[in-house]
């Protein structure tokens, strides 16, 4: 029941949507709503976008969305990766020989590979995008802006990720601000203690980090994934930008378990403007207050990590 209810809010407006799992997500198995039947249940219901993802990927919901122009041409112009960062691992033998028991579970080497390959398969495009401007769609493909040659570049295009579970590097060492010298991390993330599992295979590094938006010669190394959303963490609500990557979390929106006196509940909005371009972000209060509002990418964002 709890999936039909949490789903009102889309359904009601027509909204499409997609939905990642967390680690409670599967604890009560005498209800029989396991990972994979919550999937087919959730597919069920309206405007759903939610997928299983490949069986021989580790977890449930390993799959991506591809944002498309409304224009005669269908470029695509942002990528929504969706990984399932699990719950609890079950144990595990270290180098040294010594069993650690459960904990929270990590992002696997096959879901690594299995992100990898799907982002090789993205296609550059020239960015940034300009719509089919033929008369037979009136005025309504316009440009903006008007953008010179040598502002245009190949690359692929914008990404964002979500999972549930942090990484480690999300809380490491802020890039600064070129312009201040200012850490690039805003928001609240001193209330309680770091989410991440103990254990890692390296998603940052090997993943984050490795896929580029573009291999062009003098790109910069500008990753491909500029956001990723996490939640898993009560009272924790920051976006903080390590290695050109923000890494943000969704901030206390439930009413079961979330928020404490002083940090009134919330949860973060992206708005992708500009064919895919902008990326904007802010958070919207159960007081309807509108903080932190800040753009992570695209004219305005604090200039790339250039790694």
């Amino acid at each position: 029941s709890v999936l039909a209810k949490f789903a009102h809010a889309v359904i009601a407006r027509g909204i499409p949507w997609a939905a990642v799992f967390g680690n409670h997500d599967d604890e009560d198995e005498r209800s029989g709503g396991m990972r994979r039947d919550q999937v087919r249940m959730m597919r069920a219901l309206p405007y759903s976008l939610v997928q299983e993802g490949p069986e021989d990927v580790h977890g449930v919901g390993n799959y991506l969305l591809k944002v498309w122009s409304a224009d005669a041409s269908k470029t695509q112009l942002l990528t929504l990766y969706f990984l399932d960062s699990g719950s609890y691992s079950k144990g595990y033998i270290d180098w040294f020989g010594f069993f650690t028991p459960s904990e929270y579970d990590w992002i696997h080497q096959d879901q690594i590979d299995w992100f990898l390959q799907e982002s090789a398969s993205i296609n550059p495009i020239d960015r940034p995008f300009t719509p089919d401007g033929s008369k037979d769609f009136g005025g309504i493909w316009a440009r903006q802006s008007q953008v010179t040659p040598a502002q245009h570049k190949l690359a692929k295009p914008n990404a964002l990720m979500f999972f549930h579970i942090p990484l480690p590097e999300t809380y490491g060492k802020a890039d600064s601000d070129r312009d201040t010298g200012r850490p690039l991390d805003v928001g609240i993330h001193d209330l309680e203690g770091a989410g991440n599992a103990k254990h890692n295979d390296g998603f940052f590094e090997k993943a984050l980090l490795s896929a580029k938006e573009s291999d062009h010669r003098g790109s910069g190394g500008v990753p491909e994934v500029k956001v990723v959303g996490n939640g898993h963490c009560h009272v924790t609500e920051n976006c903080r930008r390590v290695k050109g990557v923000w890494l943000c979390f969704g901030g206390g929106g439930s009413y079961a378990g979330y928020s404490r006196v002083g940090f009134d509940k919330r949860f973060r909005v992206y708005d992708i403007s500009d064919y895919g371009e902008t990326i904007r972000t802010y958070k919207r209060t159960e007081l309807n207050e509108i903080v932190d509002e800040m753009v992570l990418a695209g004219k305005g964002a604090p200039l790339p990590f250039m790694g």
